[in-house]
């Protein structure tokens, strides 16, 4: 019983009795779908930096947890609630533990695969971004994954997705978001310009944001 591991591969963990803390060593890289699924005695896991990939549903069901160590970050009991929240369906715990893992790797090209094309996962970043101190590791590094998520957006001219996401005071800083609007101008992204340039106007008091805009 314990993590089955091969090569590199974190294949399952076979639930062992009184067992509450897990620290997955350094030689794994990849956590299999389903690994940890439904190990609700589990209160806290260390997962090393040298994961990158986390399979669907790994940690579907870990209801005990109360402590997640993930890169420089520990997670407590009310942050993976606030995790768990964002998905009406889904395992959001594992999505956002997979964002997690991309660290400095998850740039716009990253979040437009697959795995980063649902939008909710920016309404995800953007909510967490607001709700944790601005001077926390984890703030920091949602606040990061949100600028790439809006260049993703930008490069999409989704004003909608965009839209939503900008919702969230303080989710870009006022340097950011003007190489956000040079972006959406290089772009042609004409829909997304008007958006950014609101959001200036609200938060930044940007006087007259159509003066900005280059049709």
């Amino acid at each position: 019983m314990g993590l089955v591991i091969q090569n590199g591969v974190l294949r399952r963990y076979e639930s062992e009795p009184g067992v509450k803390i897990i620290v997955i060593p350094n030689s794994v890289y990849r956590i299999r779908d389903c690994a940890f699924k439904g190990c609700r005695y589990l209160e806290r896991i260390d997962i090393p930096e040298t994961v990158t990939e986390i399979g669907s549903d790994a940690f579907a069901k870990c209801t005990g947890l109360r402590s997640v160590r993930i890169r420089d970050m520990e997670l407590n009991a009310s942050q993976l609630q606030a995790l768990r929240r964002f998905y009406e369906k889904g395992d959001s715990l594992t999505d956002w533990l997979r964002i997690l893992t991309q660290g400095s790797n998850l740039s716009a090209e990253r979040i437009n695969q697959a795995a980063f094309t649902d939008m909710k996962v920016c309404l995800m970043l953007g909510k967490l971004g607001a709700a944790f101190p601005d001077d926390t590791i984890f703030s920091r590094f949602v606040k990061e994954r949100a600028y790439w998520a809006v260049l993703a957006l930008i490069a999409q001219d989704d004003a909608e997705s965009l839209h939503n996401l900008l919702r969230i005071r303080s989710i870009l800083t006022e340097e950011k978001l003007n190489a956000c609007i040079e972006d959406a101008i290089r772009r042609g992204a004409y829909e997304s310009q008007l958006v950014l340039l609101k959001h200036k106007a609200i938060y930044f008091d940007f006087d007259d944001p159509m003066k900005r805009l280059r049709l």
